[in-house]
């Protein structure tokens, strides 16, 4: 079978390949050598991007439906609503490296109080503003955020350049990229060291510097090496490390979402004629003149219709598949939503599920949007790093040299349960091990990683570093020094209440009446 339909024409040296390799080229049954050429080889290198005018399309269209599509909009939104929200925090901490380890200076609040000037100052306002540029980030998959630095105190104050402006990426007769508006680092195309941008309503560009770690030059004499340094925040999202551009995190549903609507819409539309209805009237001898001259009027609700054997009435009600445009409607959101990890009962649909399959069926949604935070992690913490540079720089806050700032962004924990299943469970886990490590079933060592894993999960910060030794010792210092403050707390007031209670019985007055006797007696001894 294999012979009857496929052939080897020839393995040869092939001179369009820039590599020189021997490529196997295979042809269909009945085709000449000299179409050969008309069909494109496995070893030709394809480019990985779009083409701009396909690039641009696709931004337009991304941007389009999340404005007017509702399930396009839906899936972004809760993307955002788990990274972007009340629970997104940016916590800066000054570490000092010692010979046991790195330890927190929990006095020094410079590095927190600089993010927090530089996150609630009124221009960059990204306590109102962070949401729609993730939005933006989501929608375009590329990100472009100026940062202007004060030359006096270092205080940073940001930007926006819409990524449509990047200048066109341009690809040299071997497919490599060269020219255009993404400019890669030498040996690395992961990396993206400046961009040129196109000025609105204008034909020259300008070229800017994408804020990375300097390492370039000797780091023994390069004072910036190691260090943040750029004009601009660029970020990508949806693109392999081959890829110059950034892509939209939904861009292969644009088509899907944009069918769904129409789809839906045409089904709206149908509805008027699947609630109509007509009489069909068959006369029994006649011919189709003499119908022609026949009128009949349609009966009016509730009328009495009277005929013959020769006449026949039907209601007649067109039968368009409405239940069939319910299962296709079902089926194409499953499609659209399923394939990027969300379960139908988010949007709506709980019909066909409960609340232990709702759980079970949440697992991969979780780790999708685990992803997703991800993305507004690296910004936040790469945009952190540069403002505490830039403070330490202008001297504006000071750091040693054995001390760093260590910046830690905490979203909505994904992991954590409802307090009713987290208490019961919690319990029955502590019971359970007690009862093991009594048994000996199990070590302190093994009940301690069985409860730090659960509390891990509740969403508590656990040192599982500490040992059960070191847990003991801790706890019996903490109750030494909680009992000897109860008790110098509580020594005033037992002696306040031991004189009041000696006032109550009348001890003090019954002491003064038998001073006053003595002396009265020894009066009148003398006398």
């Amino acid at each position: 079978m294999l012979e009857q339909n496929m052939k080897l024409v020839r393995s040869t040296y092939s001179p369009r390949s820039s590599w020189g390799v021997k490529a196997a080229q295979v042809g269909l049954v009945g085709t000449d050598e000299a179409d050969e050429g008309k069909y494109r080889r496995f070893t030709t290198r394809s480019d990985r991007d779009l083409t701009p005018m396909a690039y641009n399309d696709v931004r337009k269209k991304s941007f389009y439906l999340w404005q007017r599509n509702k399930l396009f909009k839906r899936l972004i939104d809760l993307m955002v609503d788990f990274c972007v929200g009340e629970e997104t925090k940016v916590t800066v901490r000054k570490m000092k490296r010692t010979s046991t380890g790195d330890e927190a200076l929990t006095d020094d609040l410079e590095g927190q109080q600089t993010w927090d000037d530089f996150f609630e100052d009124p221009q960059n306002d990204l306590e109102d503003d962070l949401g729609p540029i993730f939005t933006d980030y989501l929608i375009n998959g590329e990100v472009i955020m100026p940062a202007n630095v004060n030359d006096t105190d270092g205080k940073v104050w940001l930007g926006y350049l819409d990524p449509m402006y990047i200048v066109p990426v341009k690809y040299g007769d071997d497919g490599n990229p060269s020219g255009g508006g993404i400019v890669s680092l030498q040996g690395d195309i992961r990396k993206v060291d400046k961009i040129v941008l196109s000025l609105p309503n204008s034909t020259e560009t300008k070229t800017f510097t994408v804020i990375r770690f300097n390492r370039d030059g000797n780091p023994d004499t390069n004072e910036s090496y190691g260090k943040l340094k750029g004009e601009v925040f660029f970020f990508q999202l949806n693109k392999l490390p081959t890829q110059l551009r950034g892509y939209s995190i939904l861009m292969t549903d644009i088509d899907w979402c944009d069918a769904f609507d129409q789809f839906l819409f045409g089904a709206l539309d149908g509805f008027d004629a699947r609630n109509d209805y007509f009489f069909d009237c068959s006369l029994e001898g006649l011919t189709e003149e003499d119908l022609k001259t026949k009128k009949v009027s349609r009966p009016n609700r509730g009328e009495v219709n009277l005929h013959n054997e020769k006449a026949k009435w039907d209601v007649i009600k067109p039968d368009l598949g409405s239940q069939d445009i319910a299962t296709a409607a079902t089926l194409l959101e499953t499609f659209i939503v399923g394939t990027n990890g969300f379960p139908r009962h988010w949007f709506g649909d709980g019909d066909t599920t409960n609340r232990a399959t709702a759980d079970a069926m949440s697992i991969p949604t979780k780790k999708m949007l685990k992803r997703i935070q991800k993305y507004l992690r690296r910004i936040l913490k790469i945009m952190a790093a540069y403002v505490l540079q830039c403070a330490v720089d202008k001297r504006k806050i000071k750091l040693a040299a054995d001390e760093y700032y260590d910046v830690q962004v905490s979203m909505y924990n994904l992991d954590q349960k409802e307090i009713d299943t987290a208490g019961s469970g919690f319990t029955q886990l502590v019971n359970a091990m007690k009862i093991a490590v009594s048994s000996g079933w199990a070590t302190d060592e093994t009940a301690k990683k069985f409860v730090d894993g659960a509390l891990q999960s509740y969403g508590i910060d656990v040192d599982t570093s500490q040992t059960v030794e070191q847990i003991k010792e801790a706890n019996k210092q903490n109750e030494q020094q909680r009992t000897g403050t109860d008790i110098a707390n509580q020594a005033p007031d037992m002696f306040e209440f031991l004189r009041s209670q000696r006032k109550k019985a009348g001890v003090g007055e019954f002491e003064n009446q038998q001073q006053q006797q003595k002396k009265g007696l020894e009066r009148n001894a003398n006398v």
